[in-house]
């Protein structure tokens, strides 16, 4: 079973992992050796999931996110 901290999007074939923290053990008690690979990178903030204004800004920072990771950089497209 996948952990629940964790989104894998597939997009055209390729996965990524979106880390999201929906309380602290992803910061506080997981325990993984690539710990500091995962939370290096921005980890969504979705602890207050309930209130939609807070759950809507961090979707929208983890689309934002996710868009910029798979479209080519700009000096590709000229």
């Amino acid at each position: 079973m996948a952990n629940p901290e964790h989104v894998a999007i597939v997009k055209q074939g390729t996965e990524v992992l979106s880390p999201i923290r929906l309380d602290d053990y992803i910061l506080k008690k997981w325990d993984h050796p690539r710990k500091a690979d995962v939370i290096a990178k921005h980890v969504g903030d979705f602890r207050n999931w309930n209130d939609s204004a807070s759950y809507k800004k961090a979707l929208d920072r983890l689309i934002r996110d996710l868009r910029s990771e798979h479209e080519p950089d700009e000096k590709q497209k000229a």
